[in-house]
Formats: C-alpha cells, structure tokens, sequence
C-alpha cells in the first residue's frame, strides 16, 4: 500500500518536471494534444480489446467528454500555460489543495455539511496559501508580476476544474463497469481531440510545423506519454478505488516535496525553507480536516 502511493505520487512529480521542460519547446494547446491523444490510444490499444467495452463506453459517452475536459483536458491546459511562468514547485503546491475543494463540491453536489474540523481545516489551508504566497513573491517588473500571478491563478483553475472531474471519474470506476485504464484510455483519447479542435481556433495548430524535434524532447515526450499519462495517471484511479480518500490526499502532499526536492538537480533551484513551512501548514490542515 505505502509503496503504491509512494511510487504513484513521484511519478505524478516527475511528470511535473518533464512537463514544465516540454512547455519551453511545444505550445501549450499542442503540447496536450500530445501527451493524451497517443496515451489514450495506446491505452485502448493495448486494454480495449473487448467490442463490449466500447458498447458500454458509447453509452456514457456525453459523461466521458464531461469527465475528460475536467479531468485531463482544462487542467492540463492551464497547467501547460502555467508551467511557462512559474517554476514547478510553485505548481505543484497549488494541487494540494484538492481536498478542500473537494468538500466543497461535496457540499454543493451532495450536501454533505462541513464539520468544525473540516472548517477549521480550510482556514489553516487558506493561512498556508496566504503565507506561501507571502513569503514566495515575485521582484520583477509589473507585466511579469501580472504574468507570475496569472499562472498561478490557472493552477487553481486546474485544481477545481480536475477535482470535479475526478469526483465523476470516482462514480463510474466505483460502477466496476470499467477499470481505471479502460476509463483513462477514453478519456484521454477525448481529451486529446478536444485539444486538437482547441488548437485548430487557437490558431497555434500550425506550430506543430514549426516544432524543433530533438532526441532530448522525444525522450521527455515518451517519458510524459508512458510514465506521467499512462502509469502514474492509472496508478492514481487505482489508489481512488481501493484506498481511503483521506490516505490519498495527505499521501498527494509527497508530490510538490518531491518536486522541490528535484528542482535543484533539474534546474539548478535553490531549496526553500518557507516552502517546506507551507506544506508542513498543509499537512496540518489536511491532518485536522479529516480528524473524526
């Protein structure tokens, strides 16, 4: 079990990694077409096989594209974009906020009332932000803040648009009718398109013509396609399936320490004794949220 989520979240954080590298060589909108369009075909190819799956996948058609946009397609797009201003630790830390919107949306969807602890578990978490956010400044100038602060924006955009898609993902897995690669390889397939059709009225569909094809870039193209999309996404619907909700989200928090913990063999960042502080206020929260 400790191994499965050990080994599930650093793939999640390697991932980050490779894709904030890519982001510096691919369009966003094309990047994501990428990354899900051939994941998700290599994952019907290879556990699709069976006529009767694709039968039962039409008929939850409308509830896959839902789940795919949410899921896979809107956060990995404002992910990409946030990844072109903002440094990798500084992305991932915003993930972590997951469980919080998801009582949210538990209490919206399902009136599923907050208890003291939960609220009390938020506050601390808006504390952690607040003092991330303080002690991580930016010093450049106006249009770079305004940037800066933008990509961090699209990352909680990215946080509450995947949770969402993730609580859908949950009822269908939780039907048996699929497993968690089965639903991935759909999903993603879709995701994919959508990012093809989104790049098409972007304009930035010609850009693929125009991309700088290397060894280096394929490498961390495969490396995103395999490990980022096919195993760590996968080994993540499994852990949603068969683990306690409560042992996934405090087990998520290893993904931005990992991620900073890398930052300085990848791209030569300094270790920050503040940020290591706001995920220790994370932890915190998360540890009264979810205390009975």
């Amino acid at each position: 079990m400790v191994l499965h989520l050990i080994l599930t979240f650093f793939l999640i954080a390697s991932a980050f990694i490779s894709n904030k590298l890519i982001v510096h060589f691919i369009y966003p909108d094309i990047f994501v077409f990428f990354r899900m369009f051939i994941s998700g075909i290599l994952l019907l190819a290879i556990f699709c096989r069976d006529k009767n799956l694709f039968i039962k996948a039409k008929k939850h058609f409308f509830t896959f594209v839902l789940i795919a946009a949410f899921t896979t397609f809107l956060p990995s797009l404002f992910r990409a974009y946030a990844l072109k201003s903002i440094n990798a630790s500084r992305a991932s830390f915003w993930g972590s906020f997951e469980p919080f919107i998801a009582s949210i949306y538990l209490y919206l969807l399902y009136d599923q009332k907050l208890t003291r602890n939960q609220f009390l578990g938020c506050l601390i978490g808006v504390f952690a932000s607040i003092f991330f956010i303080v002690t991580q400044s930016f010093t450049g100038n106006g249009f770079e803040k305004v940037l800066f602060y933008t990509a961090d924006l699209l990352q909680i955009m990215s946080v509450v648009f995947s949770r969402y898609g993730w609580i859908k993902a949950q009822e269908i897995l939780k039907t048996n009718d699929f497993q968690p690669y089965q639903l991935n390889g759909f999903t993603f397939t879709i995701s994919g398109l959508l990012a093809l059709i989104y790049s098409f009225f972007n304009g930035t569909l010609g850009e693929f013509y125009n991309i700088n094809w290397s060894f280096y870039l394929i490498f961390l193209l495969f490396y995103t396609l395999v490990i980022g999309n096919m195993i760590a996404y996968t080994l993540y619907g499994a852990a949603l399936k068969k683990y306690n909700i409560t042992l996934v989200s405090l087990a998520g928090l290893s993904v931005p320490l990992f991620v900073h913990l890398m930052g300085p063999i990848i791209f030569g960042d300094s270790l920050s004794q503040f940020f290591f502080m706001s995920v220790g206020l994370l932890f915190l929260a998360l540890y009264v949220f979810y205390k009975k």
